[in-house]
Formats: structure tokens, sequence, C-alpha cells
């Protein structure tokens, strides 16, 4: 258009200036391409046209490089077999690379401080049905190692006085009550209230008087009463062990965080179908809503602590004792 406009006012001299200016440019871009070579061009400039800047581009390249990392060693179970582990036998120097340059952003910026024990703990154990437990279902997977370290905690806050509680997954035979979620994990169609399947592990079998809540959900408090028999109580602090990380395990501790209890989850008791999820899912924990800890932090603080005595286990004992029906052998 502005040639036209030159011609048009008289001054087609102009134009041989413009043809002689375009051609110059032409030439040095053309000489720019030859003296560069295509091996020489920052790896980060087709970022700077596709994402609009070379740190988006190094922060997805950082990403890769950990993604390949991880996918060339391959699962991670913990166990230098890899046989017949479990996410939560995963040692440290096994942890993807990425969370090390994650967790120190994170803290840097204010995340992943300690919330820590309050005055009084119970131990809370999500839906170690067998169900879950039972790898041949295909809800199920191989939580022996987590089941165990459950089972230790259980008899330290059983001995200590501590209340224990367990959540459970039933639904009715046609499912009305499991909503969307039975839609989205057709799966859970397997624990139909009154069946085996939606039974506490017999690893882990409760006692009479303790708190077994049923849900349909993922969270233990979603439309549950256990925070409400928690805190009659006075109950603080959940420490959580249970299946699956990723699912109900985080639900229920954003959950707890958000019920105002002090959240701990058990590294070494909880588990998942896969490692990835499970890693994944405790590192976000970890940062944002609960303390992730070993099994061996835990019963450090309860022998710290010591057992409760006087009136307090007193009170506790009889809320167990009402919970449990035998009130009304005694009444007889």
């Amino acid at each position: 258009m502005a040639t036209r406009a030159i011609v048009a006012n008289g001054a087609p001299w102009c134009l041989r200036h413009i043809e002689q200016w375009q051609w110059a440019m032409s030439r040095t871009s053309s000489a720019t391409k030859r003296t560069v070579p295509q091996r020489q061009v920052p790896s980060v400039m087709p970022g700077l046209v596709e994402q609009g800047g070379i740190g988006r581009e190094h922060s997805a390249n950082r990403r890769r490089r950990a993604r390949d990392a991880a996918l060339s060693r391959g699962p991670v179970w913990g166990k230098e077999s890899g046989e017949g582990a479990s996410p939560g036998d995963r040692r440290e120097e096994d942890m993807h690379d990425w969370t090390t340059d994650t967790r120190t952003d994170y803290e840097r910026k204010g995340f992943a401080s300690r919330a820590g024990f309050g005055a009084k703990p119970a131990l809370l154990v999500i839906d170690f049905i067998n169900g879950f437990t039972d790898p041949t279902t295909d809800l199920g997977g191989d939580f022996s190692r987590e089941l165990e370290v459950t089972a230790r905690l259980q008899a330290a806050f059983r001995a200590a006085g501590l209340p224990v509680a367990y959540t459970t997954v039933a639904y009715h035979p046609d499912l009305s009550d499991g909503g969307t979620f039975v839609k989205k994990v057709p799966a859970l169609g397997l624990l139909v209230r009154g069946t085996p399947w939606t039974e506490v592990d017999d690893r882990i079998r409760p006692e009479a008087g303790e708190i077994v809540a049923e849900k349909q959900y993922a969270s233990a408090f979603f439309g549950t009463d256990i925070d409400e028999r928690l805190k009659a109580f006075g109950v603080d602090t959940l420490v959580l062990t249970g299946c699956t990380t990723s699912g109900c395990v985080r639900a229920s501790a954003i959950d707890s965080m958000q019920y105002g209890y002090h959240t701990i989850v058990v590294r070494d008791a909880v588990g998942d179908r896969a490692a990835g999820p499970h890693e994944a899912n405790l590192f976000d924990i970890d940062a944002k809503y609960g303390d992730v800890i070993e099994s061996g932090e835990v019963l450090a603080w309860l022998e710290r602590t010591g057992e409760r005595g006087g009136p307090e286990r007193a009170v506790d004992d009889f809320r167990r004792w009402w919970a449990s029906g035998e009130r009304e052998v005694a009444v007889r």
C-alpha cells in the first residue's frame, strides 16, 4: 500500500530505494541463517515462540528430564528385588529427582512446615477392608507390610488407652447410595453392604467399643458421624493409616485438617496400587495438609508421652464400653 501511494504521488524514484532496502534486508537475513548453524540455535527458542518465554521452557525441560530419568529407572517399590514390596518400603535415595528441587522451592515459599501432635491423638485406619486388601480383587493391592505397621500402631494406641477408629465402604445392592462415585469407579460395586468385602481385615480386627464408620465416598468425614464421635473422646490429633494414599487417605487427610485436627499420615502404613500416585500424594499432603512421618516417630512420641491414667482413661474406657453394646447385657 505504501509503495502504491508513493507512485500515485508522483515519486516513482522512491520505489527503487524501497526495493533496494528490502533486498538488503533479505540478504542480511540469509547471511545470518548461513552463519548460525542449526545445532547452535538455543534449545529454548521454540519455547519463546510457542510458550512465550525462556523461563517457562526451562521449567518444561526440567520436568521432562525428571520424568525421563524416573521412567528409565522403572517402577520403584523400595526393595532391591522389586518383588513383593510396597510403596511404603521405598527408600529416600529412590525418590524421583523432582522431589528435592520442588521441596526446596516449597519450603522457601512457606510450604511444608510442621503441624506436629496435639494433646490427644487417635489412630484412624482408612479402608483396610477385605475388598481393598485382597490383591485378587479389582480394587485390591498387596498391603501386607502396611497392615503389619498398622497392627503395631494399633497395639500401641490400645496399650496407651487411646482411641482407635476405622472406616469401611459399603453400598446398597443397587448402588443407589454411591452417586457418581460408583459411576466413575465401577469396581466399587464389589463393596455391597453385608458382604465380607466390606469388613475390616482380620489382621487388624476392631475390638468392641472401637469406632467403625461406614462411608460411601472417599473422605472418612463426608456423610459420616466420625468427627462427632472422635470429638466426644477429646481427640485433637489424627494418625492416619490405610489405603489408598491417592484416594481415601488423601481425602481424609484434607478433611482432617479442615475439621481442625493435627493430621499425621504414617508413610510406612499407607499404600496405593502404584508407586507414582503414592509418592506424589504423600509429597503433596506433607506440603499442605499434614505431617508425613514414619511409624517409628509415632511410636517414639507415644512412648515419650506415656500412658494416660486416672479419670481421663476411665472416662474413655466407659465410653468404649457404652458404645460396644455390652451395657445391655449388664443391665439385664
